[in-house]
C-alpha cells in the first residue's frame, strides 16, 4: 500500500531526526560542561569517575610529602569525602585540564562568606608534567575566579618553605608572605615550619 509505505517512511525519518537531535544534545551537554579558563590549562568540576586518579595521586609518597596529607586513604574514604564535598557551601574542588588531559587538582576550601576569605590548595599529580607552569597558569585561573566571581578578598594557602618550587610560583603570582607558623606541622619524627601566604584583588599578576 502505498500511503503505508509513505507512513512508515515518514516515521523512519522522524526518527532518525529525534535521535540526532539527542545526540546532538548529548554532545552539546559535554562540549559545553562549564570550566574555568586559564592560559594553556582549564579547570572543571570534580567528578565521582575522577577519584581513582586522584587518590593514586594523594598516595603516592612523594606527592604527599609536600602536602597536608599525611596517610594513604582509601577508596571508601575517597567516596565519602566526595559526597561531603558535594553539598559543601564552603568548599569546591577542581580538575586541572592541560592539553585534553587531566593533571592535576585544586581547590577553594573554608570559605568564610562574612569576611570573604578562603584557602586554597594545589596538587599537579603526574610527576612529567611538574615544572612546565601549568600549576602556576592553574592557581592563577582559580585565584582570579575566587576574586572575581566568588567575591572573595583574601585568598589565603600555606607552603612548606622546603618546597621551594611553589613558593616561587605563588610569589610569581603576586602571593605575599604574611608570616611563618613555626613547628606547626609533624612529619617523619620532627616539626616543619608552614609559610602562610595570600594575595588580594589588584594584587594577582596577569599574563603578560
Amino acid at each position: 500500500d502505498p500511503n503505508t509505505q509513505m507512513l512508515l517512511r515518514s516515521r523512519r525519518a522522524g526518527m532518525a531526526v529525534a535521535l540526532s537531535r539527542d545526540c546532538l544534545h548529548v554532545e552539546t551537554r559535554l562540549t559545553l560542561r562549564p570550566v574555568i579558563p586559564g592560559k594553556d590549562v582549564r579547570l572543571r568540576a570534580l567528578e565521582r569517575e575522577d577519584l581513582a586518579v586522584v587518590m593514586a595521586w594523594m598516595n603516592d609518597p612523594e606527592t604527599r610529602a609536600t602536602l597536608s596529607s599525611w596517610r594513604p586513604m582509601s577508596m571508601a574514604e575517597e567516596l565519602r569525602w566526595y559526597d561531603a564535598l558535594t553539598g559543601s557551601k564552603t568548599d569546591m574542588v577542581f580538575v586541572i585540564e592541560s592539553m585534553g588531559r587531566m593533571v592535576g587538582s585544586c581547590g577553594i576550601h573554608q570559605i568564610d562568606w562574612k569576611n570573604r576569605a578562603c584557602v586554597v590548595g594545589i596538587v599537579v599529580g603526574d610527576k612529567a608534567d611538574r615544572g612546565q607552569g601549568i600549576g602556576t597558569e592553574a592557581m592563577r585561573a582559580l585565584v582570579r575566579w575566587a576574586h572575581k566571581e566568588l567575591g572573595l578578598i583574601r585568598v589565603e594557602l600555606e607552603v612548606f618553605p622546603h618546597n621551594a618550587a611553589a613558593v616561587a610560583s605563588y610569589q610569581k603570582l603576586g602571593f605575599c608572605l604574611d608570616g611563618r607558623r613555626r613547628s606547626a606541622y609533624f612529619r617523619d619524627g620532627a616539626f616543619f615550619d608552614l609559610l602562610v601566604m595570600s594575595v588580594l584583588p589588584g594584587e594577582l599578576k596577569e599574563v603578560l
